[in-house]
């Protein structure tokens, strides 16, 4: 390679580190916003199903809501919509258990 090659090469590795160092804050708000909407989805579906008395398939979604509330703990446990989904989704359980004398 020739200086000129090495100096261009080097330039565009620096701006590339440099973008991605500038857009990780929001890269990694993506998977948890993801997350959220996710479970609130699942959530949603899992009462919708509930109330159209379909038991089985609300208790299925309502663990895949649990699961995705998890991820996003980990994801980010100082996350807003945590303590609303984990409400919701304790809600249902209980909602459920009555129903179905569990």
């Amino acid at each position: 390679m020739t200086m000129r090659n090495v100096s261009l090469v080097r330039m565009g590795v620096g701006i590339a580190l440099g973008w991605l160092t500038w857009t990780g804050g929001a890269w990694a708000q993506l998977p948890a916003d993801d997350l959220a909407k996710g479970a609130d989805a699942a959530l949603r579906g899992a009462q919708s199903m509930f109330f159209n008395g379909k038991r089985d398939e609300s208790v299925a979604a309502l663990v895949q809501g649990y699961a995705q509330i998890q991820q996003l703990r980990q994801a980010d446990a100082a996350d807003a919509r945590l303590a609303g989904l984990e409400a919701r989704a304790t809600k249902l359980k209980t909602d459920l258990e009555k129903r179905m004398g569990k």
